[in-house]
Parts: structure tokens; C-alpha cells; sequence
């Protein structure tokens, strides 16, 4: 039940909050009896005028029948402006310090209000954050977002804290405030505040341990964890040594029957991971010195909270060495799973199997204790622990996620030295992770406070240790514990698109999937959700699993064109405003015609339009009437004043006058206007169409037309549906046609700037590489053509231009008329407002993987494609996908021209050597670039930097971490990887060339050099993995650059097999278009041929001899 009390508030200078008495009684200032019949129901709805303006607080207490009750309150300021609606999370229960936390922020300007802008900001109002951070060091999110753009009416602003950013016990308040400045400049302010409470840490416990000292493996020790407290009831308790996890968290606060190892040194031999369990090396006992020094088993108790908050405390036990033989531990571990199992007890099976997959590893190799091992006829010990938790995960799990959760983390003790397993334990490892894994994700185990997906992560990455996953070569050599990874033609690649695909009950099926899934643009429905699934199949031990990414397609624009722009036109001719070049971005405009999209090419999409349907007919193919749009127009008369600038004085259309009654509403609804001059008389006009999508979405543009007595000539000028890169060179096309009839003496076509301001405030002589004015009689075929080419750079990105090319024609009697006509020019705005992070933040030279992602980004020409680059080397060109996983890198260097590749931005580099004092000092890091370029080719950047420390490989290290490199990415059948592998050894094998120590790399007489082995590998790459895909060409062309820095260092095969690649590569870029501004291709290929023009291939008689 509830019950609602109101009271009125005083806001105090420095913004507290005083209670000045009950705002709300049976009587007033509510009409009689409305609060009485209000004030006790879960939800209290009344007017804000029975209140007036003011602040109030809102306190409501539920109770339940027995009387147990609990109060909280809302302050609520009550204002005579309409603010934006704010709506924030709500937190009913306390969070886990220790988690990411995500507060979820919504903002809805009132109805009716034109947004000049909206600002939403965060604020922390209350509370103290870890290490007395702000909240702009803490927030993984921007505070702050301006503008006016919203997504459907509405601003979504989550805020995102990182991890352990609140202190555990502490309470937050956390304010959303949107202040909204309207068209008028009147801004109003409306906020909305979350109260968040980190739950403290479970605390004021102890762990009891008995008996205090056993022996190995035999002795029974009991744990029991008491007098713990915790926010969160009820607690659940786990238990784990520095070695291994005895039980993941559950309710039972004891643990019996628990079985211990003497303390070990461990030196990384192994492979397996799960939870807090170490990669083991051979059993040993502890020295003196190690033993006074550590001295015990330390017993560790994990308490949990139902958020996740943990707590922890330990004591400590002596366990005593057990020397077993091997059949004595044989025997042991058969015990202990035997009383396991006679009790169904399956936390019993998970505390045996890790306390004897300890022993048991450690043993393994051990020639006394062969029996360990296995003979032909029984499996070794460790394949029967295996065996043991799969049946105990078959017969005594169900669906707990407790259980499923500590049979997964107990996965990782036996496996922990794959290569010890047989073939048929290590599969049904591998089958038993498959199917914990699927339970775990049927109960929603994955959280921050499970293991559980850790636990079978590390599971799999140690069985790729195992003999399950050796080449042929491999098999023959297992006797040295190591092996390689599968390469190249093993994973065939394949794109996937629409032809070889089909759509099959509502989903695209492949026969022949690769690791990639693409579709032609236009497959998919605008607005539609669709799940993407992968399935990846093993057919040898018939094992799969799937995948599953939504994708969310958007709603693309309508954008309205007329044809023409402003011109003028004689009174006398036809009249035509044509808007059959409006298009539909979600409707295909490539009609597979073999013209392409018009609106990269207009003049292909006219003529292909015209051979279908005539050239009377409107509209293009995928545009206009084509594309499905209803249009609209709209006629203003226009008033110039005396400044030129041109006042609407109202409607100049109806549908009686001036034109012949009904003439207006048979022509105002199709793309192409077309009426007689003489009904609307001279004059200034202003035509106006609005298209429209069948399902409403529409755009409006218009054009202003003079209509006077002469016959001027006519003007046609280039159409902009679409803006332009700034950064670009622009070409405005104009054709002048003089009117019939007429003796020319002179024509002088001019153009001029009508709207916007050029780069540095330029005039438009000053950018223009053409003239803007030509003055003559002489015509080419009675007309003139004048295009006007702006320089590089002439416009400023995000501006709006109009260019205005005017022709005045002296007829042999004297007369001047004059006749022009505009186009409008956007540019793009630069990408930008986003940010690209690295991780880690120090690494080791081409050994550690770095990741970077780029977020947040905006831009006027959506999608964005995001490259990455250092000051050295591409590491990827633009593609859509934001992220750039296992970068390596090498140490900066100082660079003095020797060599000559280059392509995009790779330098030609000198012998690497390390940075001098002054010049590490100066430098201090590598510098990683995000470029991200939008549709029209405009581009924008943001940087980080990274610590990369100097790895100093001898020739065998470095030629043996090219090629690990290198298969990686072939068993991935990854061409990005390829060439990113490529770009980041090259540096360091250039540098090597010609040091004495690195003798290897140069090659002998029957093998390449480490060099011309990179050329050889992207050469296979670019045969074996790459398609037509425009960013997979343009990346293995930049990748060429590398390893032919220095052609000197290649032998005469690898030289003119990179020749061979770069030729293959030019012939394949211009299939599919590329050497536009926004492409490096053209600029890598021409500096790859520079580059061989230094190798031994081009060597003169002369040079041979020497």
C-alpha cells in the first residue's frame, strides 16, 4: 500500500534545499477532497497549476500487509516554460563498484519547437568518485553533446562509467540537463537526476581451515566461512589457492573433503586456463629458502554479493610432500573420484579432478611413473580424469548455473598439458567444453561476476596445443612439444553476394561460405532488422557452432532536385522546372544498364534513360517517377529590393488564375513543370517541389526564374544533387546557347561568386584554374562552353556555395540582353567529434598486439570508413569496420631517404636505429592516426599515441616471428591481416639488411631472402584471398611498399615477382574504379614501380660488372 506527503521547498543561495511545510491537504490548494482520494495509490497524477510554480517534495512510503515499509523522494521544480522532457535510468537495487556501469539518458524537445540547439550535459551531483576523479576522467562517454541534430525527434545521451569507478558503499546522484535554445533564441532547461548506491564489499569474515597440516593429496581438509555481511543478501562463497579454483561461488559458505598439493614453481610449461588456474611446469619441491619464504598453502575464500560485489579472506594450512608412485596415484585419483561419484556429488568430482590433474601433470614425462601414460590398450591417467568430469557433466549436472559454472572452470586442471591427452580424451575435452558452453549461455553465465566464459575460452586455446590440431608435418615431428598453425589453402576464401546466394524463407543461405558474408548493395529492406548467423562447422569430428550480429538497416533520404538552378528565361518560350533528378537513397540507382550510378555520373544515367524511354520522357532510371516519388510544387511571386535581395509577396499559381482554370492542379503534381511564360507575365518567381517517398519521408528545394520581354541567351549549368569533397578539385560544367536568329558582334560569359566565402577568403579569380570570363564572338557549333575548375582546397568543408555564370550578348544592332543561371555547391563537412583509443598502452616491437577503435564519429555523407596509419607506414586503409585488432609495431626511427617505395603514406626508411636521448625525448611514443573518410571522399582525423618498447631479434627470432606472423594470417584467411603482418615486419627486415650478425635474412643460394619471402607471401595472398573488393586492392597495394623500400635487398625472382604484383594489382584497381582523390592506390603503385626502378632487375651492363 502507499501514501503520498507534498511538501514546498526554498532553494537557498548556495542552491540547498529547505522544507518550508506540507504543500498539499485535503482542501488546498488541490479541489476539495482530490488529494485524500489521490494521495494513497501507487501512482499520483494531478495538474502542476492546483500547485503553481515552485520546488516540492514528493515523499511516498510502501508498506506491505505485515507493516514492514520503506520511504524514498523525488524533488520536483514546477516552471512556466515548456522544458525538454528528460528521462534517466532507474537504479532500484545497488550496483557493483567494480563494473562497467551504463546510465541510460533520453531527451524529448517539446512539440512545436524549432531546435537551434540542444546542449545535454551529465553531472555528478553527489558523491565522491574513486580516487577523486571527475567525471569527464571516469566516463567512457561524453558529458557534453550540442547541436541540433536528433535522431527521430529525440536525443539518446547514455552516460558510461569505467570500470571501478564508484568506491564500493559510496551513494551518487547523477543529473542529465537539457537546455534547449530555440529558432526564436529563448532557451529553456529541463534535467532529470538517477540516484545510484555501489554496493559495499562483502567484509567482517573470517575462513576457518581443519585440520592445519596434512598430507598431499590424502589428508580431508574442511574450509568453513563465517560471520560474513554483505548489502546484497544472500551471499554465495567460493574457495581457490593461488594455483587452482576448488570451487566456484555457491550458497553452501563450507567446503568439505578438499584435497591439496605441496606448493609448486611454475615456469609457464602448458597450456590450459581456467579462472585463477596457472599454466604448470614439472613438479618440484620448494628449497628452503622458497619454503621460509612462502612457507604454506594459502586457502582463499571469495564471497559474492547478488550484484557481484566481492569480498575476500584467507588463511593458511601446511601440506606435507607425498612421494606416490605411479600406480599409487593411479590409484588415489580413482579413489577420490569413485567416492565422488558414489555420492552423485558433482562439486565433489570438480574438487577431485582438480586436486589430482595437479599431481597428474606434474608426473607426466616422469619415467617411474610410465604407467601414467597409457598403454595401447587404456587411456593415460589424464584422459581418464577427462573422462571423469564428462561423464559427471552428463549424469550429475543440471541446469545451476553454479554447477555449469565449476565444471567449466574445472575443464582447465586436466587439459593443462594438451599435448599429454590422446586423441580421443583431447575430443572429448573439446565436446565437453562445447556443450558447457551452450548450458552456460541457456542460463545467461557470461557476467562480470562469472567465470565461466574466461574458464572456457582458456579451455579452448589450450587444446589448440593439442594433437587434434597438428598439420601432417606436425604428426610426424610431436615429439618436440611444439607445432605450427594451419596455413593458407586450408580455408578457402569466398565472397558471398546475391549471386552466389539466395534468399531463402526470408533468409540469405550460402552453399559455400568463407569466413566472410557480403551482399550487393540494396539486398536488404531500409528499416529492417535482420539477424546475421554464422555457423562454423568441423566436419571430421562433426562439431559446430553459430554466431549470431544484428543488423539494423537505417532510412535513407529523399533528396529534391531541380534542374538548372536560378536562370533567367524570355517571357515568350516554354517554361520547363524539371525534378526528375530526385532521388531516393533506398532506392537502387544503378538500373544494370551498364551506366553506374547516376549519381556519379549523370550524363551516362541521362543517355541510358533516354534510349529506354525517349528523350521526352521524364526522369532517369532509379530517379524521379522511376524511384517511386510523388512530387509537389508551389509558385511565389518575388519583389527584388533595391540590395538586391528578393522578398516572397505571395502566391503567383492557384488553380484559376493566373493560368486557364484547372491548368495548375493537372500540371503541380508531376516531376517536370511545364506552362507558357505568358501566363505568369515578367517578373520574379520562385518555383518550389517538395518529393515524396510513398511512405512519407520528403525533401524540398526550390529555384528562383526571371521572366522578362527579350530573348536572352540560354545558360546550363552543371546539378549538384549530392555535396563534394573541399579538399577536391571541382569542375562546374557551362554551356551558353544564344537565342536563333541573332548576329553575334560579342558574347561575354562571366562567372561570379553569388553566395558563401572561399578558403582564407580568397576571391574567385584568385582559386579558379580556368578563366571566369571570355569575351568574342567565336562559338564552337553556335554555342560556348565555359566550365569553371576550382584549385584544390578552394572551398571550406561544410560551407554552401552558389556560382553564377551570366551571359550578355551585343547583338550586330547594339542590343544587350542578358541571361544566367546558378548552381548551388555543398561541401562536406570534415568528419569529426570523435575519438581512437589503443590497447594496451605499451607494448613490446612487433611482438605485443595492439587494438585500436574509433568511435564516435559523425559526418554529412554517411557511411564512414575508418584507415589507420602511423607516421611511418599504412597500417590499413579505409574500410568500414572501426576496429584494428593485433597491430604490431615497430620502435620510431630516424629517417634520411635511402630506398625508394612508397605508397600512401610509407616513407622511404634508412637503417632503423634507435632514437638518440634528445629525439626519444622529443618524440617519446608512436603516434596512431585514425583517417576516416565519408562518401564524397572528405576526410578526418584523431590521434593517440602508444609506448613502444625496442625488441632486439637475432636473424633466426626475427625470420621465425615474420613468418608466425604471417601463417596467423593465412589460417585466418585474412588479407587485411596480410598486409597489415606484411607492413609491420618489413620496417624491422629492411633495417637488418646488410648487419653482419643477420647474415640469415639475406638468403643463400637455394632460398630466398627474409625480405623477398614477404614479397613471396603478399604475392600469394593476393592470389589466393583477394576479390574485387576495391579496399582489399587498395590495402595490398599500399602493403607493397614495404618490403621493396630497399629493392636493392631483393634477389632478381623476388624483384620481378613484386613487379608482376603491382602490374596485376593497377589492372585489377581500374576494373573496379579506384584512383579517385579519397584513394591511394594510383599514388602506391606509381611509388611501388619508382621503387623497382633501384633493384638489380634495372641494373645497366655496366653496374652488373661492378
Amino acid at each position: 500500500s502507499f501514501s503520498w506527503i507534498c511538501e514546498e521547498l526554498e532553494v537557498r543561495d548556495d542552491g540547498e534545499k529547505q522544507v518550508n511545510g506540507s504543500c498539499a491537504t485535503d482542501t488546498e490548494p488541490f479541489p476539495t477532497g482530490v488529494w485524500a482520494l489521490k494521495s494513497d495509490k501507487q501512482r499520483l497524477i494531478f495538474l502542476g497549476t492546483w500547485l503553481g510554480t515552485g520546488n516540492y517534495r514528493f515523499t511516498v512510503t510502501a508498506a506491505s500487509a505485515d507493516a514492514r515499509n520503506s520511504t524514498t523522494s523525488v524533488d520536483i521544480e514546477l516552471i512556466n516554460e515548456e522544458p525538454s522532457k528528460v528521462v534517466v535510468s532507474n537504479f532500484a537495487r545497488k550496483v557493483n563498484a567494480a563494473e562497467k556501469q551504463t546510465i541510460l539518458g533520453l531527451v524529448t524537445p517539446p512539440d512545436g519547437v524549432t531546435i537551434d540547439d540542444l546542449t545535454t550535459t551529465w553531472t555528478l551531483a553527489e558523491g565522491d568518485l574513486e580516487a577523486g576523479q571527475t567525471l569527464r576522467e571516469v566516463a567512457k562517454t561524453r558529458v557534453e553533446l550540442q547541436g541540433a541534430d536528433l535522431a527521430s525527434g529525440q536525443r539518446y545521451h547514455d552516460l558510461v562509467l569505467s570500470l571501478g569507478a564508484m568506491v564500493p558503499g559510496g551513494t551518487y546522484k547523477f543529473l542529465l540537463t537539457a537546455t534547449l535554445t530555440s529558432e526564436t533564441g529563448d532557451t529553456t532547461e529541463g534535467y532529470a537526476s538517477v540516484s545510484v548506491s555501489a554496493s559495499a564489499l562483502p567484509s567482517a569474515g573470517v575462513v576457518a581451515a581443519s585440520p592445519r597440516k596434512g598430507l598431499e593429496l590424502e589428508t580431508p581438509f574442511e574450509l568453513v566461512a563465517s560471520y560474513w555481511v554483505g548489502d546484497e543478501l544472500p551471499l554465495k562463497y567460493g574457495y581457490e589457492t593461488d594455483d587452482s579454483v576448488l570451487r566456484t561461488p555457491t550458497a553452501n559458505p563450507k567446503l568439505a573433503d578438499v584435497r591439496l598439493s605441496v606448493p609448486v614453481a611454475t615456469s609457464g610449461r602448458g597450456g590450459g586456463r581456467g579462472g585463477r588456474l596457472l599454466r604448470r611446469a614439472r613438479r618440484r619441491r620448494l628449497s628452503d629458502e622458497e619454503e621460509a619464504a612462502r612457507g604454506n598453502v594459502t586457502l582463499r575464500v571469495v564471497v559474492v554479493d547478488q550484484v557481484g560485489a566481492k569480498g575476500q579472506g584467507e588463511t593458511s594450512v601446511v601440506v606435507m610432500e607425498n612421494v606416490l608412485e605411479a600406480e599409487a596415484l593411479a590409484n588415489l585419483t580413482n579413489e577420490l573420484l569413485d567416492n565422488a561419484f558414489a555420492a552423485a556429488d558433482l562439486s565433489a568430482v570438480c574438487s577431485a579432478v582438480s586436486a589430482t590433474s595437479s599431481a597428474a601433470v606434474a608426473a607426466v614425462g616422469d619415467p617411474s611413473r610410465r604407467r601414467l601414460q597409457g598403454a595401447d590398450d587404456e587411456p593415460s591417467l589424464l584422459g581418464g580424469i577427462v573422462g571423469s568430469l564428462a561423464k559427471a557433466a552428463t549424469e550429475l549436472m543440471n541446469a545451476d548455473p553454479d554447477a555449469i559454472e565449476q565444471t567449466t572452470v574445472a575443464v582447465g586442471g586436466p587439459i593443462a598439458d594438451p599435448r599429454a591427452l590422446d586423441d580421443n580424451s583431447a575430443f572429448e575435452a573439446l565436446d565437453m567444453v562445447n556443450g558447457l558452453s551452450a548450458s552456460a549461455g541457456d542460463v545467461g553465465l557470461g557476467s562480470g561476476e562469472s567465470s565461466t566464459a574466461d574458464a572456457a575460452a582458456g579451455a579452448v586455446s589450450s587444446m589448440l596445443g593439442s594433437a587434434l590440431f597438428d598439420t601432417p608435418e606436425d604428426a610426424a615431428s610431436t615429439g618436440n612439444g611444439t607445432r605450427r598453425r594451419l596455413t593458407g589453402s586450408a580455408y578457402p576464401y569466398c565472397q558471398c553476394c546475391e549471386a552466389a546466394c539466395a534468399s531463402v524463407g526470408g533468409h540469405w543461405e550460402c552453399g559455400e561460405a568463407g569466413p566472410e558474408f557480403k551482399l550487393d548493395p540494396f539486398s536488404l529492406d531500409s528499416g529492417t532488422t535482420y539477424v546475421a548467423r554464422a555457423e562454423a562447422t568441423d566436419t571430421k569430428y562433426d562439431l559446430s557452432n553459430t554466431a549470431d550480429v544484428y543488423l539494423a538497416v537505417g532510412v535513407g533520404s529523399v533528396v529534391a532536385a531541380i534542374e538548372g538552378g536560378d536562370r533567367v528565361v524570355s517571357v515568350q518560350d516554354e517554361l520547363q522546372l524539371d525534378a526528375s533528378s530526385s532521388f531516393d537513397e533506398d532506392i537502387n540507382p544503378d538500373c544494370g544498364d551498364g551506366a553506374g550510378d547516376w549519381r556519379a555520373n549523370f550524363g551516362r544515367r541521362r543517355l541510358a534513360h533516354n534510349d529506354a524511354h525517349g528523350t521526352r520522357t521524364a526522369g532517369d532510371c532509379g530517379t524521379g517517377d522511376d524511384a517511386g516519388l510523388s512530387f509537389s510544387w508551389i509558385c511565389e511571386e518575388l519583389a527584388v529590393l533595391d540590395d538586391g535581395t528578393k522578398q516572397v509577396n505571395g502566391s503567383c499559381a492557384t488553380d484559376t488564375e493566373p493560368f486557364p482554370t484547372g491548368v495548375w492542379a493537372l500540371k503541380s503534381d508531376k516531376q517536370r513543370l511545364i506552362f507558357l511564360g505568358t501566363w505568369l507575365g515578367t517578373g520574379n518567381y520562385r518555383f518550389t517541389v517538395t518529393a515524396a517517398s510513398a511512405d512519407a519521408r520528403n525533401s524540398t528545394t526550390s529555384v528562383d526564374i526571371e521572366l522578362i520581354n527579350e530573348e536572352p541567351s540560354k545558360v546550363v549549368v552543371s546539378n549538384f544533387a549530392r555535396k563534394v569533397n573541399a579538399a577536391e578539385k571541382q569542375t562546374i560544367l557551362g554551356l551558353v546557347t544564344p537565342p536563333d536568329g541573332v548576329t553575334i558582334d560579342d558574347l561575354t560569359t562571366t562567372w561570379t561568386l553569388a553566395e558563401g566565402d572561399l578558403e582564407a577568403g580568397q576571391t574567385l579569380r584568385e582559386v579558379a584554374k580556368t578563366r571566369v570570363e571570355l569575351q568574342g564572338a567565336d562559338l564552337a557549333s553556335g554555342q560556348r562552353y565555359h566550365d569553371l575548375v576550382l584549385s584544390l582546397g578552394a572551398m571550406v568543408p561544410g560551407g554552401t556555395y552558389k556560382f553564377l555564370l551570366t551571359a550578355t550578348l551585343t547583338s550586330e544592332t547594339g542590343d544587350t540582353t542578358e541571361g544566367y543561371a546558378s548552381v548551388s555547391v555543398s561541401a562536406s563537412a570534415l568528419p569529426s567529434a570523435g575519438v581512437v583509443a589503443a590497447s594496451p598502452r605499451k607494448g613490446l616491437e612487433l611482438e605485443t598486439p595492439f587494438e585500436l577503435v574509433a568511435s564516435y564519429w559523425v559526418g554529412d555523407e554517411l557511411p564512414l570508413k575508418y584507415g589507420y596509419e602511423t607516421d611511418d607506414s599504412v597500417l590499413r586503409t579505409p574500410t568500414a569496420n572501426p576496429k584494428l585488432a593485433d597491430v604490431r609495431l615497430s620502435v620510431p626511427v630516424a629517417t634520411s631517404g635511402r630506398g625508394g617505395g612508397r605508397g600512401g603514406r610509407l616513407l622511404r626508411r634508412a637503417r632503423r636505429r634507435r632514437l638518440s636521448d634528445e629525439e626519444e625525448a622529443a618524440r617519446g611514443n608512436v603516434t596512431l592516426r585514425v583517417v576516416v573518410v565519408d562518401q564524397v571522399g572528405a576526410k578526418g582525423q584523431g590521434e593517440t599515441s602508444v609506448v613502444v618498447m625496442e625488441n632486439v631479434l637475432e636473424a633466426e627470432a626475427l625470420a621465425n616471428l615474420t613468418n608466425e606472423l604471417l601463417d596467423n594470417a593465412f589460417a585466418a584467411a585474412d588479407l587485411s591481416a596480410v598486409c597489415s603482418a606484411v607492413s609491420a615486419t618489413s620496417s624491422a627486415a629492411v633495417a637488418a639488411v646488410g648487419d653482419p650478425s643477420r647474415r640469415r635474412l639475406q638468403g643463400a643460394d637455394d632460398e630466398p631472402s627474409l625480405l623477398g619471402g614477404i614479397v613471396g607471401s603478399l604475392a600469394k595472398a593476393a592470389t589466393e584471398l583477394m576479390n574485387a573488393d576495391p579496399d582489399a586492392i587498395e590495402q595490398t597495394t599500399v602493403a607493397v611498399g614495404g618490403p621493396i623500400a630497399d629493392p636493392r635487398a631483393l634477389d632478381d625472382n623476388s624483384a620481378f615477382e613484386a613487379l608482376d604484383m603491382v602490374n596485376g594489382l593497377s589492372a585489377s584497381a581500374g576494373d573496379v574504379g579506384l584512383g579517385s582523390g579519397e584513394s591511394s592506390t594510383a599514388d602506391a603503385a606509381a611509388g611501388a614501380v619508382s621503387s623497382m626502378l633501384g633493384s638489380a632487375l634495372f641494373d645497366t651492363p655496366e653496374d652488373a660488372a661492378s
